[in-house]
């Protein structure tokens, strides 16, 4: 597997075929849309990606540091939130894996990081 280990979901904001790229590149990704999550609450993608150990991906800026900062209030934990800017697809590709090259789950988990 590519990566030191996180494993990504990608909210229903980010592109379909990141995922697939990144599958295809050795990396665990999944996506919303082939989770079956279309138009469900942020909150709803945070947490059904800490049910799988997975670190949510988005584009969604405002509302998943809002989330971030309401989960450290309550003293919840997830397996972390990673923003990304929108970009073309293949600039998004390149910078996602330079992430997950870079960040260990423990390093990612309840943390808020830019890719």
């Amino acid at each position: 597997m590519a990566g030191l280990g996180i494993k990504v979901y990608l909210d229903e904001n980010v592109n379909l075929h990141l995922s697939t790229a990144l599958i295809q590149w050795g990396y665990d990704s999944t996506h919303a849309l082939t989770e079956g999550n279309r138009k469900v609450a942020d909150e709803q993608h945070l947490r059904f990606a800490t049910a799988y150990g997975r670190a949510v991906v988005t584009h969604n800026f405002a509302d998943f540091v809002r989330l971030h900062m309401e989960f450290v209030q309550r003293n919840e934990h997830h397996e972390g939130i990673i923003l990304i800017p929108v970009r073309s697809l293949s600039e998004l590709l390149t910078r996602l894996c330079s992430h997950l090259d870079s960040f260990a789950p423990d390093k990612q988990r309840d943390n808020l990081l830019w890719a």
